[in-house]
């Protein structure tokens, strides 16, 4: 289940609604929902131009980053 994926400790965001397939997630303030839909992951080096992003402070992004560095999620 995605939440698994997206805890709040992680994060620091705040989780909404949860389903078994979907759940909303506030990313800095703004809702966003993810869905479960492993068969439309591309594989590495497919990826095409959609994304989406926020703009950070300075000092939030660097407590950010070192969070998930300490937590060894890397990308």
């Amino acid at each position: 289940m995605l939440y698994h994926l997206w805890k709040e400790d992680i994060s620091r965001n705040k989780v909404g609604c949860i389903r078994e397939k979907w759940l909303d997630i506030f990313l800095f303030e703004r809702q966003i929902t993810l869905h479960e839909r492993p068969s439309e992951v591309l594989p590495m080096g497919e990826h095409g131009g959609r994304h989406f992003g926020t703009i950070l402070a300075w000092g939030d992004w660097e407590a950010s980053a070192n969070r998930l560095n300490e937590m060894k999620i890397h990308t």
